[in-house]
């Protein structure tokens, strides 16, 4: 077991191996737990302040004057800080296409799918083309009934370019809807 100087305290100096520094340090790794728990498991977190103490010992220096607490806890707490950007850096989040990036209020609000490009809509394209395929069983009565109804026509008047009653272009509409949801 090899041991090294370590400054424990102002005018306190010991050489102490690896396992008494760390049975003497591992409550400032379970400080530092206390901060992080609340994001990754605990035997992770220990895992890291583990090592990150190790480094502190490998690395130390009694030359510089700093007590190794005070050095162990900043190299815990920066291991654990890296420990979280890494993660994050690895980690998808699902962050939803209607979300609002922009508001405006004479243009009206900016959505995340607004300001993507073509490839961002590709389920939107794939809908759009399993929807033509589904239009392509429409009778003719039926696409006419819909392209009207889109340009904000009344049954009634449907009825009349279409040459049937309101009535029918009820059921129509309805039977051309059931089709297309199909």
């Amino acid at each position: 077991m090899e041991k090294k100087l370590i400054i424990i305290d102002e005018g306190i100096k010991e050489n102490l191996s690896f396992e008494e520094v760390f049975s003497r340090y591992e409550r400032l790794i379970k400080k530092h737990i206390k901060k992080w728990i609340w994001r990754f498991e605990s035997e992770d977190l220990y895992q890291v302040g583990s090592m990150a103490l190790w480094e502190s010992y490998s690395k130390y220096n009694p030359e510089t004057k700093i007590g190794f607490g005070y050095y162990a806890n900043f190299i815990i707490e920066k291991r654990l800080l890296k420990h979280n950007r890494d993660y994050e850096r690895h980690t998808v989040q699902a962050i939803s296409l209607e979300k609002i990036v922009h508001r405006s209020n004479d243009r009206g609000d900016i959505k995340l799918i607004d300001t993507l490009g073509y490839e961002a809509k590709f389920d939107s394209i794939v809908q759009i083309l399993d929807m033509n395929e589904r239009i392509k069983e429409l009778t003719e009565k039926e696409k006419n009934c819909i392209r009207y109804k889109l340009q904000d026509l009344k049954q009634a008047e449907i009825g009349k370019k279409i040459g049937v009653s309101q009535v029918q272009v009820c059921r129509i509409l309805r039977k051309a809807v059931n089709k297309l949801i199909a």
